[in-house]
């Protein structure tokens, strides 16, 4: 889940996004396939927006060790039992973000389809999501924590449920502090905006998002 993410400064407004030169930030957003960049600020320089590789094996050998694992989300519930992320907890990120898109399973005709949204959240331009990150070859990389979904995003990732654990302006200091993940994983009271990216008709919205 959340594997496109979108990071644009609004024109004219303030903001950390502009921090970053604007031909670095891709329009239309980005994907966890691409490994591409993204805006995060490190627990160790909180306050400067550096850009990271969406990704967290890098280096991996696929001749020794196979197809590396996906790497772009890691579950806040089980984060520390994984060998790849346990010696990492300690490097916190937030990753600045505008929108993520996110889709919702229906059944057309007998049929599974996919239907995406976009998501932004409510009365704010900017948020930011709980990260962990790594630094190999002097290259940062980073991967976006997940959470059990809120009643909204359950309705839109209907499948696994899940959502990024995104934080309220006054928890991202505590998040970057260390304060215990399990604090952040109750994302109940986080207020989305779910806009979809398709054109509804009759047939489509048969088991729609808001039945």
């Amino acid at each position: 889940m959340c594997a496109r993410c979108e990071a644009q400064p609004k024109p004219g407004k303030s903001g950390r996004l502009t921090q970053i030169k604007p031909e670095m930030l891709a329009g239309g957003g980005v994907t966890a396939f691409e490994k591409a960049k993204l805006p995060i600020i490190l627990n160790s320089n909180p306050d400067e927006v550096v850009m990271s590789t969406w990704n967290f094996t890098p280096g991996w050998n696929v001749e020794q060790n196979g197809p590396a694992p996906s790497t772009y989300n890691a579950r806040i519930e089980t984060i520390d039992q994984k060998p790849t992320y346990a010696p990492h907890l300690g490097k916190r990120c937030l990753v600045v973000l505008t929108s993520f898109q996110e889709g919702q399973e229906r059944i057309i005709d007998g049929k599974k389809k996919k239907f995406q949204y976009k998501i932004t959240k409510e009365n704010t331009h900017e948020f930011c999501v709980a990260g962990i990150y790594r630094i190999y070859k002097g290259e940062i990389y980073h991967t976006v924590i997940t959470t059990e979904a809120n009643e909204l995003m359950a309705k839109i990732h209907n499948t696994m449920k899940r959502m990024p654990v995104i934080l309220e302006p006054w928890e991202e200091k505590y998040w970057l502090e260390g304060e215990p993940m399990k604090n952040f994983a109750d994302r109940a009271n986080v207020h989305l905006e779910a806009t979809p990216l398709f054109k509804e008709s009759p047939q489509q919205n048969q088991g729609g998002l808001f039945d």
